[in-house]
């Protein structure tokens, strides 16, 4: 893994364990033109930002599932919203736009135990604004397409925002369900009643799903 890829991995773990699963934002260099991160604009950004697109996440969730005639409060009881942010820049006017996954895990509360009804993840272009000084709010988003179309509207997105599409296609999946588990973690430790997560089928304590996210940051050091 090159020098960019572990700074950005580290970066996303940083950032997510203040913001719940959103990464570092990357600008350029006039220097040697290779993305590097700008800490100030991370520190004063990501937990806003990562509030914002988790809401709007949670809004498309309910959506979905109106569209396909279903009511989400009837399938679930709980949406754990994990955006992955990329890249991110600060546009000429102010707002402010990033590029990432939109990771959506929806469950039904059995008990103590949070059992998996679906997921989404989406990738996409989002353009936010300030509201105030701690808050944002979702202006304009843009699906990537599915399909054979996706790796070229990844590079061409990377492009324009100084991200590396390598490591979005190949690294960026890695930091999933390490983000879920770290959400999970935000969620249970605000309801002590909830022990469990049901990943990859099986169900998951909280202390396991700390001892994964310790291994996962672990990792990057």
């Amino acid at each position: 893994m090159n020098k960019f890829k572990t700074m950005f991995l580290a970066g996303t773990v940083a950032a997510a364990m203040m913001a719940g699963g959103i990464s570092a934002f990357a600008v350029e260099t006039e220097a040697d033109e290779k993305p590097v991160y700008e800490m100030d604009l991370v520190l004063e950004t990501a937990k806003p930002i990562a509030a914002a697109l988790r809401g709007f996440m949670l809004d498309e969730s309910i959506k979905q599932f109106d569209e396909a005639g279903l009511s989400f409060l009837d399938e679930c009881d709980v949406s754990l919203n994990c955006p992955l942010i990329a890249a991110a820049q600060k546009n000429e006017d102010g707002t402010f736009t990033v590029f990432g996954e939109l990771c959506t895990y929806n469950y039904k509360l059995d008990g103590a135990d949070l059992k998996f009804v679906s997921s989404w993840e989406p990738a996409a272009v989002i353009t936010l604004s300030k509201e105030s000084d701690v808050s944002f709010v979702v202006d304009d988003v843009k699906y990537l397409p599915e399909g054979e179309a996706f790796a070229d509207a990844v590079d061409e997105v990377c492009v324009q925002m100084g991200a590396d599409s390598d490591f979005f296609l190949n690294y960026l999946p890695d930091s999933e369900e390490p983000a879920l588990l770290a959400e999970f973690l935000r969620f249970a430790n605000e309801n002590p009643n909830v022990q469990t997560i049901e990943v990859r089928g099986e169900q998951m304590t909280v202390g396991g799903a700390a001892d994964e996210v310790a291994m996962f940051i672990n990792g990057l050091l």
